[in-house]
């Protein structure tokens, strides 16, 4: 069986030269090198969780649903 071709990789091929993960990042991006940005921060003033959700994170998205509200001082 071949190895990919994609430098520190020792999965075997599917297509191309390329392992599956590799061959996947290729067609969707163009480049087998695609990682994902990070996230950016939860918008509540001090903290530096990553967001989930219409920019909070999971703690902070979950109060707003069940509250409805984001109060300052509501919860840290």
């Amino acid at each position: 069986m071949d190895i990919c071709r994609v430098e520190g990789c020792c999965k075997t091929v599917k297509a191309k030269g390329l392992c599956a993960m590799h061959h996947q990042r290729m067609r969707r991006h163009g480049d087998i090198h695609y990682s994902r940005p990070p996230k950016a921060s939860c918008m509540r003033s001090g903290c530096e969780e990553p967001s989930v959700a219409r920019g909070y994170c999971r703690k902070h998205y979950y109060f707003l649903v069940r509250t409805g509200q984001m109060q300052v001082g509501a919860m840290s």
